[in-house]
């Protein structure tokens, strides 16, 4: 399924441009350090959040692991990593995702990690 697709499942043009322009307003003001506003809206990540994020942005269609992210934005060895990172996955998803239960850019990959959908 396309990314862009609406709810209903069709593609639409005007659709299509409004969510690759909320796409490109995260993916900007995040690799550039401005992640406050998600289509002109405030949002407010933690340093932890604001890096996981940059981490999946700046490698888009990479998918990291549990432990990769972890290790990664802690610095140190990922033991028992698991919830803490699904939890800050989670919050960043309730503040960029329209919809935080059926994500659209911030996707897992069961059994494997997390990325953020490549356009």
């Amino acid at each position: 399924k396309d990314i862009f697709e609406d709810v209903n499942g069709t593609n639409n043009e005007k659709y299509r441009y409004n969510k690759m322009r909320r796409y490109a307003c995260i993916y900007h003001k995040v690799l550039y350090g401005f992640a406050n506003t998600v289509d002109g809206e405030f949002v407010k990540l933690t340093p932890i959040e604001y890096n996981i994020l940059l981490l999946l942005m700046k490698n888009q269609g990479k998918v990291f692991s549990i432990n990769q992210i972890y290790e990664s934005i802690w610095n140190e060895e990922a033991i028992g990593a698991d919830n803490t990172v699904a939890v800050h996955i989670r919050h960043i998803r309730e503040k960029i995702e329209i919809n935080p239960k059926e994500p659209r850019y911030l996707k897992v990959v069961w059994g494997v990690g997390y990325k953020v959908e490549k356009i």
